[in-house]
């Protein structure tokens, strides 16, 4: 994404340097990271962050801010920065995915009311920088134009206090590497994803705890089919902040930073041995799951959302319920508590809080906890339910 429709908020960005040159410096940066913080070598301290590594800083704050705002976002979280893929979307292989549309139908929108309020709305994003999705329709439009301030997941400007000490704490393995914990098979599969499919240096990921080599190669699925660009997220925000509206989030780092390492080394590591095996069955059939899940979200239907990212989720893991748990359902309340907060304390003011899709619809989500909190919340466009198909009533066995 490189623009925001211009009668919403008025958004462009003539500042951006181009990915070539970006790619270049952001993969020296990361040879430098992976010496300094890839393996937690003895003897390492503070020092080992002055002088030219504290570049380093500056590229690990751009890496996890596609990271943070994604978190449990219908495309994953994603913490590796587009300017790490040279080419631009025009000059990347033909997606896997026919797109057959050019704008959302039927976009995610929920208009929040209260007795004395102004009115409110819920937007539901997807965090990967696909252009189409900011062909916004009338409703949307309206709603953003008309509205006095815009909350997304995150305070977007708080990225820029990410410390290089904070992400090694978080991500990083210390005193061992991906190799030593990774079957020897499933190691072997991952360096020909990471070398081969993604044309990146293994030793980018090789420091990294199992989790966030994980949502590494999500973000590296995602820049390898939209190339370089600013997520839906943070073009809202960067709208919104330059037309003077109120700007916000509703979470704060700490608490996404918890959300995001909540499974044990050793039950993430489980997850990423899964992953390499499904990326490999994808390669082999050309499946881009990204590209599909966009055009889902363009389509606008919950219904088919929810039955597609939860294609993978198994109830009875009770490492995949322990995982959602800390990144949908607690979430959630925390978000509508504080939307709810923010709508309260400003009756006189109409809010957008724009949150991963996921956040919007399924069992104990946003917009049915502000129900439940004296909030009407209703969906302003979205495509007819599909009919519930009936069963037939077996036969019963005939008599001998």
């Amino acid at each position: 994404m490189t623009f925001f429709s211009s009668s919403l908020l008025g958004f462009h960005d003539p500042h951006s340097r181009s990915g070539v040159v970006l790619a270049e410096d952001l993969c020296r940066d990361v040879v430098s990271l992976v010496a300094a913080l890839g393996h937690g070598r003895a003897g390492m301290n503070r020092t080992t962050f002055e002088g030219p590594a504290r570049k380093i800083g500056v590229m690990l704050s751009r890496l996890l801010r596609p990271m943070i705002v994604a978190v449990a976002s219908l495309a994953a979280v994603f913490p590796v920065p587009a300017a790490w893929i040279v080419q631009e979307a025009a000059a990347q292989e033909a997606p896997q995915v026919k797109a057959k549309l050019d704008r959302p139908e039927h976009a995610f929108i929920w208009k929040v009311e209260k007795e004395g309020h102004q009115p409110s709305f819920l937007f539901g994003t997807m965090h990967v920088p696909d252009k189409r999705f900011l062909k916004f329709n009338d409703t949307v439009k309206r709603a953003f134009k008309e509205s006095d301030g815009v909350y997304t997941e995150l305070d977007m400007d708080l990225l820029e206090s990410v410390s290089a000490e904070k992400f090694q704490e978080i991500a990083m393995y210390k005193g061992k590497s991906l190799k030593d914990v990774v079957p020897a098979e499933s190691y072997e599969k991952l360096s020909d994803i990471v070398t081969n499919h993604f044309g990146m240096p293994m030793m980018m990921l090789d420091g990294m705890r199992p989790f966030m080599a994980s949502m590494t190669l999500e973000q590296l699925a995602v820049m390898k089919h939209y190339g370089a660009g600013q997520a839906l997220d943070q073009q809202i925000w960067n709208a919104a902040k330059k037309s003077g509206k109120d700007v916000g989030g509703v979470e704060t780092l700490d608490e996404q930073f918890a959300a995001l390492s909540v499974l044990t080394d050793e039950e993430a590591l489980g997850q990423l041995v899964e992953q390499i095996d499904r990326i490999i069955e994808d390669i082999k059939v050309d499946r881009s799951r990204i590209a599909e899940m966009a055009e889902i979200y363009l389509g606008g239907s919950e219904e088919e959302m929810l039955e597609y990212v939860m294609e993978d989720y198994d109830p009875n893991d009770p490492v995949d319920v322990k995982q959602m748990y800390a990144l949908l359902d607690m979430r959630n309340v925390k978000m509508a508590d504080r939307s709810g907060k923010i709508m309260r304390d400003n009756p006189k003011k109409s809010y957008v809080f724009a949150f991963g899709t996921l956040h919007m619809i399924g069992d104990n989500n946003v917009a049915e906890l502000l129900r439940q909190r004296g909030f009407k919340v209703t969906r302003m466009t979205a495509p007819p339910k599909r009919p519930k198909k009936k069963v037939a009533a077996e036969s019963a066995p005939m008599g001998r």
